[in-house]
Order: C-alpha cells, then structure tokens, then sequence
C-alpha cells in the first residue's frame, strides 16, 4: 500500500487534518488491506461491506470506533482514490446517544425546598448533595475567573465528575480548562 498511503496522507496533510486523524485513517486502510491480503483499491463494495460488519460484529469494536474506521476508509475510497460509488457504499452509522439524567419527583422537590431556605456556605466548594457519582457543590464565593477556575483544578482529581453552570456570557474562561479536564459545562442564559 506504500503509493497509495504516501497519496492519502498527502491528501489529509494538504487538508490540514491533525496529526492523530491522519494515523487513524492511515490505520484504517491499513488494517482493511491486511485483511483481505490484497490492495483496498482492488476489493469490491460487497467486500468493503462485509469488513465493516466483521468489525460490528466479529471485533465488536464500539460504535464510535466503527465510525472512526468507516471515517478513514471513505475518505480514502472518496478522495485518495476518486471512487465515489465505493465511499458510497460505506452507510453512515448512527451513534448511540446517552440521554441526559433526570431527576425523580423526590429529588426534584428536595432540590427546590433546597433553594428555597438555601443560603450560601460558610467555606468555599461545600457540597450540596450527590447524584449518580456527581456532588454538586456550591462554589457562589467564587467572584472571578481565575478564583473559580483554582477551585476546579483543587478538586479535579482521578475520577471526580465535574460539571460547572454558569451564565452564558461567563463561558469564556473556562473553556481551555474545561478541555484539559475533559469535564462538561452547561450554561443558561438569564433573562
């Protein structure tokens, strides 16, 4: 495969792909063409078909990672090599959402008796109680950026759950912080 994959990762380095993205599709025909021991500009769309489903079904790879291969393998056959009824023949695949966490009809009216008679700690970060692993904590001390960015980063250690809420137009500073801890945050907007 050594012309074609000089050709495909030209083609990616030309379209500024990163470095870790070139790799993986790099990977994916790779490992297409190990497989069936012959070039992949050579195999048929049934052929293509039926590795994909030897990776759902006989690797059980996760549906993300079955998205990432069919990722590579369709920009390869689309614009590597110009075959567009063969990235065509690649379905795209649906992946699994997670829905997002509810809280019951006890929880909820303990949460909104909480606010009612709520008033702020005495110490920065106590916790408020804990869902499912995540300890909601009030951190309403916090009168700056940075002053709250520190208090994430004291209690951000191996597995700790971190979602931070916060106005809209306070999102900025966290975003970088919030990428480096791979943590959620989730804002609203006040009226």
């Amino acid at each position: 495969m050594g012309i074609l994959q000089e050709k495909m990762s030209r083609d990616m380095s030309v379209r500024n792909f990163a470095a870790n993205t070139i790799e993986s599709y790099l990977r994916s025909v790779r490992y297409l063409a190990k497989y069936y021991m012959i070039s992949p500009d050579r195999l048929s769309q049934e052929q293509l078909l039926d590795y994909i489903y030897f990776l759902i079904k006989e690797r059980k790879l996760a549906p993300g990672s079955v998205n990432a291969v069919t990722a590579g393998l369709r920009f390869f056959y689309k614009e590597t090599m110009g075959m567009k009824d063969m990235a065509l023949t690649i379905p795209p695949r649906k992946t699994a959402r997670k829905l997002p966490e509810i809280f019951n009809a006890d929880e909820l009216s303990r949460l909104f008796s909480m606010l009612q008679t709520y008033s702020p700690g005495k110490h920065r970060g106590e916790k408020n109680f804990e869902k499912n692993g995540v300890n909601y904590i009030d951190d309403s001390k916090g009168t700056n950026p940075a002053a709250v960015i520190a208090a994430i980063q004291s209690i951000s250690g191996a597995n700790k759950s971190i979602r931070l809420i916060l106005q809209r137009n306070g999102f900025c500073p966290f975003k970088r912080l919030f990428r480096t801890y791979q943590k959620s945050i989730y804002t609203w907007r006040m009226s």
